[in-house]
């Protein structure tokens, strides 16, 4: 009886060994494995695949995009392309009267000659016995230029004349002279040996030129005129 309960006790033991040996060869803190669930099929819908099978094929679209370009500058508001202004009163008078020198009767015609109160002819022919007009500008107000007049003629004598011009829009329209003074010619005679001459000793005439140093000089021609040494049209002249 006691070698029966003696095997039992030693199975008993054994069995129980086994079991802490099994326990103790499996890691501490290892979880139990758990069995792998079967995946569930995910089934395709049909609207999926018929999304696929019939979608829309890309387009592709290409835009030119044009190159960027500086504006053109403005236009230029410099002198040169600017409307000049007209000249001025004192300008225009000027110029009347240089024209007049000149003998250039179609400019000073233009310039205010055609609005003086005579035909062209007539404005012309009351030049004849001029030698030469020296015009002093006394002041100007606005439109109108007042003047000193002296105008040299053929046979030597100096009329004076004080007056006034008034110009519109780059011409004459009116003008006002009145005779103050005659001054006599010079009391030089062609006898004179002061007398200024041509190099080959000639009298100098109307017209001719004159040295540069003999600028704005008296002379007399050989019939007794006075001459005056002029500046004009680029040379020194004789009037």
């Amino acid at each position: 009886m006691k070698a029966r309960f003696a095997a039992l006790v030693v199975a008993v033991g054994f069995s129980a060994g086994a079991c802490a040996s099994t326990t103790a060869s499996q890691p501490r803190g290892s979880a139990t494995q758990q069995p792998t669930a079967t995946p569930t099929p995910t089934s395709t819908s049909t609207s999926t695949s018929t999304s696929a099978s019939t979608s829309t094929p890309s387009t592709t679209v290409t835009v030119t995009v044009a190159p960027t370009t500086t504006p053109p500058p403005p236009p230029s508001t410099s002198r040169a392309t600017q409307t000049s202004a007209p000249p001025s009163p004192t300008a225009i008078v000027s110029a009347f009267y240089a024209a007049i020198n000149a003998q250039d009767y179609a400019t000073a015609w233009k310039l205010g000659g055609a609005n003086l109160g005579a035909g062209y002819d007539a404005f012309a022919a009351g030049f004849a016995g001029t030698a030469h007009d020296t015009l002093v500008i006394t002041g100007a107000s606005g439109d109108t230029v007042q003047v000193h007049l002296e105008a040299l003629q053929d046979d030597g004598t100096t009329k004076i004349y004080n007056g006034s011009y008034v110009v519109h829009n780059g011409a004459i329209v009116e003008g006002r002279l009145t005779q103050v003074t005659t001054v006599a010619p010079t009391t030089l005679t062609p006898n004179t040996p002061t007398l200024l001459k041509a190099p080959n000793g000639d009298f100098y005439r109307r017209g001719e030129y004159c040295p540069n140093e003999d600028a704005d000089m008296t002379t007399q021609d050989a019939h007794g005129n006075t001459l005056v040494c002029v500046f004009e049209s680029g040379r020194y002249h004789w009037h």
